[in-house]
């Protein structure tokens, strides 16, 4: 016959295992809003960035526009059109930045976890013949696992190709 001590042992067991169980369920609930969170968080940091860099172009176009249609050969407004550019250039990295953290996390979370099709690598096609189109659309929208996506490197450079203009139009190259 089993003594007390060990009878509550059992007992405490087997009611600590449904707890394991469903604080592991709730512990899963909340990593799957945590992943779920992060990457929201880091494509509103790509949509945000896009707005941002878009109207501060725009402007700098607008700069552009006004010294090569009305001969502005002040250095000032030259200097502001380089300016802006190159904050539009210093904000597409800076959101790079934070969405590479966010979805870097959310892929973690996902690895962690080992939800496979919520990884950033997950093919959902693999295995399958799949038309150029598919093909063309991984190879561009490829993970990053870590480094800033390739669309904040596109809005970086026509950033600084925006103060390049900016410099050769005051620098009168071309008229």
């Amino acid at each position: 016959m089993p003594s007390f001590g060990q009878l509550t042992d059992l007992a405490s067991e087997a009611s600590v295992q449904p707890r394991l169980a469903r604080r592991r369920a709730m512990d899963e609930k909340l990593a799957f809003e945590a992943w779920r969170t992060c990457g929201a968080t880091g494509g509103s940091d790509k949509n945000h960035m896009i707005q941002i860099v878009t109207w501060l172009l725009g402007f700098s176009a607008a700069i552009i526009g006004l010294q090569v249609t009305n001969g502005l050969p002040d250095s000032r407004v030259a200097l502001l059109g380089v300016l802006v550019s190159l904050v539009a250039a210093y904000v597409a990295l800076l959101y790079g930045g934070y969405a590479a953290w966010n979805w870097s996390v959310a892929y973690q979370i996902a690895q962690d976890w080992e939800w496979r099709p919520l990884q950033a690598d997950h093919d959902p096609v693999a295995g399958s013949r799949a038309n150029w189109q598919w093909s063309v659309v991984r190879r561009v929208a490829s993970p990053c696992h870590g480094r800033i996506a390739p669309v904040f490197w596109m809005f970086f450079g026509v950033s600084l190709l925006s103060a390049a203009f900016h410099v050769a139009i005051a620098c009168g190259v071309g008229s």
